[in-house]
């Protein structure tokens, strides 16, 4: 992924390099000391350069960078939504509501904080939906009789073959929808890769941001398209502006490794290595040697991520992030660049403000006027050895971001977390407080879990309260925060829901535990002191099963009970269980609608069985979990796999019930599940 195809090695003495020789003549740059969290700025473009380089040299070998932080493209597409987070009573949702305009009651997207809302695959303001599948963004008219496709866009497709939701999400405001996608410079037309200084051959996966005007839905069209090295991690909007989290790890450098040095001459027959002890032994030398050298080659845009902007004006290029507004942590946390871009959806696209820092996370939560990323976790001490019966500590950093400001993101404070976090919900803003759920990183039964409040004091997240040994020898599957009161599932052969009080910062408590085979992945309130858990059944032995749902009746958190559960077949799995979008809950209703997909065989007829759908259930404390109807949508000749067939989202509107799937959009009476209309596309 660069132009450089190769090293002037007369400029870059190898034999100085390998005597040590290693920074320029006016000494060794030394970063300074600085509390191990706590983020600071460069002051200049070359400190930026300066420091990428020491880190750099600290771990270049004679098979490229080394370690922990390597250049490996290891970031996830769209961070997922097992758990639960700090939401109203009925679950949230992105401005669900009569909106204010005479639009019928809808539900949004399943979202953690209200207001703020989160990238899906489908949106509505309860006159439309807008809805990506096949490669398109389609354009459905709801507000009449029926449902009418008006338009659609197809903004995936490349050479005939398009992404899948895994591949692009959206955010909304008024007319104009901001698409982020994931790329690669193979697909890119050569013009935008020569902006990058790419070729077709290059491994270089980018984030694209894509502006649609969605005002004339018969001619939705693209605006203009925003292109960042790196990939997506996730998003948020509130009041207008968009935030999107990406993570960039750099590969521009072509290292060498041994065997580039090794030439018949070197091959030893009868060897089983191939070749000789002194032959490698050199090859490594000179490998490591090599490398050295090509880090001290690098320039800014080796360790900034770049841009390509394409819109009317044309295409122009530029750095990510400016050097006063890339940072560092105290402690190393790699050489990728996680990068926080503010987007005023009011406006046109435009790259608007960007901050970075030399770090590599995966974890987003946002409050309304607080952005937190978590990153990934780290040996506590990077010299220590462990004995036998020892195990490393590892501990995560967090680091907040004030996003009340519409114009950009500013850096506010950080602070350190035993373990790692599960996802977003592991944490939650509550009452000026940050609450934190992890686990210790562990290998056996000496991992335990912990919830530790953080509360701001000046550039830290300082500890003021934490309660520990959840779980020991388990790890976390599930977190619900919800105002003074928390929820963990840990599992490893059985689900101990904890019950926590959170109600003095100072003092978080374990206060009750339920035991159940299985575990819960996903919580959501379904009505007073009542949770409704999405995970999976489990034998007593501890081996996972297939789907199932479990009610559980929490008004005393000191004896949660389970009052109810439902299974559905050894083989059944659910999206709500690694993705909250993907879960429904209609409190007008007392209903809750989730994909559900199962395979079996049927020892009757001796064929397989498999459905892939939706269930509906009405959650009564007293009644159970009552299936009210179950819906499906018919194969598509154009998807000639059942997984065509899966049901992806749902969502209400009015009396209506309306789930998306990749063939098109299907209406039902919520009255009685009815089909009642159907938009193919």
């Amino acid at each position: 992924m660069t132009t450089r195809t190769a090293l002037p090695l007369i400029a870059l003495s190898l034999a100085a390099l390998a005597t040590g020789c290693d920074r320029p003549d006016d000494g060794p740059y030394t970063p300074e000391t600085v509390d191990r969290a706590v983020l600071v700025h460069f002051a200049s473009c070359d400190d930026v350069v300066d420091y990428a380089q020491y880190r750099a040299l600290e771990q270049v070998g004679p098979y490229g960078l080394e370690g922990d932080y390597g250049w490996g493209w290891d970031e996830g597409f769209a961070e997922g939504g097992d758990g639960g987070g700090d939401v109203p009573a009925d679950g949230g949702g992105d401005d669900g509501g009569d909106n204010g305009g005479g639009s019928p009651e809808f539900s949004g997207t399943n979202v953690q904080e209200l207001g703020v809302d989160e990238p899906d695959i489908v949106k509505t303001d309860g006159t439309r939906i807008l809805a990506l599948a096949q490669g398109s963004l389609h354009y459905v008219d709801v507000a009449g009789e029926a449902p009418v496709r008006m338009g659609s866009l197809s903004v995936l497709q490349t050479d005939g073959e398009y992404y899948g939701y895994q591949g692009a999400q959206m955010l909304v405001h008024g007319d104009r929808v901001l698409l982020a996608v994931t790329r690669g410079a193979w697909d890119l037309p050569a013009e935008l890769r020569d902006a990058f200084g790419l070729s077709e051959e290059d491994y270089a996966p980018l984030v694209q941001l894509v502006e649609v005007d969605v005002s004339d839905p018969a001619a939705m069209q693209v605006v203009s398209n925003l292109y960042v090295e790196g990939a997506y991690v996730s998003g948020r909007l509130h009041d207008g502006t968009a935030r999107v989290v990406l993570s960039s790890q750099l590969n521009r450098l072509p290292f060498k490794f041994p065997w580039d040095f090794l030439d018949e001459g070197d091959v030893e027959l009868e060897g089983w290595s191939g070749w000789t002890d002194l032959a490698y032994a050199k090859a490594e030398a000179e490998a490591e040697a090599y490398n050295r050298a090509l880090v001290l080659d690098t320039d800014l845009q080796d360790w900034v991520p770049r841009y390509v902007m394409q819109d009317g004006e044309g295409i122009h290029a530029g750095q990510l992030v400016e050097c006063q507004r890339m940072m560092r942590p105290g402690t190393h946390a790699g050489l990728g660049t996680l990068s926080v871009l503010t987007i005023d959806m009011a406006k046109p696209l435009a790259l608007g403000d960007a901050v970075g820092l030399f770090s590599e996370g995966q974890t987003v939560y946002a409050s309304t006027d607080s952005l937190y990323v978590a990153t990934r976790p780290m040996m506590q001490e990077t010299e220590a050895e462990f004995g036998e019966d020892e195990q490393p500590q590892f501990s995560s950093f967090v680091h907040q971001f004030d996003i009340s400001s519409a114009d950009a993101a500013h850096y506010q404070a950080s602070g350190e977390v035993p373990g790692y976090l599960l996802n977003q919900w592991a944490m939650s803003e509550y009452d000026g407080a940050l609450r934190v759920a992890t686990t210790e990183w562990g290998f056996s039964d000496l991992s335990e879990s912990y919830v530790t409040v953080l509360r701001r004091n000046g550039q830290h997240l300082d500890t003021v309260g934490q309660v520990g040994g959840l779980g020991k020898g388990e790890q976390i599957y599930a977190v619900r925060f919800m105002g003074d009161k928390g929820y963990v599932v840990t599992f490893r052969q059985i689900d101990p829901l904890y019950t926590l009080d959170l109600s003095a910062p100072e003092a978080p408590a374990v206060v009750g535990e339920l035991k159940i085979n299985g575990y819960s992945a996903y919580l959501h309130p379904v009505g007073d002191d009542l949770l409704l858990g999405v995970g999976r059944d489990g034998t007593d032995e501890g081996q996972v099963l297939g789907t199932q749902v479990s009610l559980f009746d929490v008004s005393d958190p000191a004896a949660p009970v389970a009052l109810f559960q439902e299974s559905f077949g050894e083989w059944a799995s659910s999206e709500v269980e690694f993705d909250h979008h993907a879960f429904l809950y209609w409190e007008a209703e007392n209903l809750a609608v989730f994909p559900v997909q199962t395979w079996g065989w049927n020892e009757d007829t001796g064929e397989e069985e498999s459905f892939g759908g939706a269930l509906a259930y009405r959650i009564d404390p007293v009644a159970g979990i009552q299936l009210v109807g179950t819906i499906e949508h018919e194969q598509a000749a154009n998807l000639d796999t059942w997984y065509g067939t899966q049901i992806r989202r749902s969502l209400v509107i009015g009396d209506q019930l309306y789930t998306l799937s990749e063939q098109g959009v299907q209406r039902n009476a919520l009255a009685d599940l009815l089909p009642s209309g159907w938009v193919g596309f």
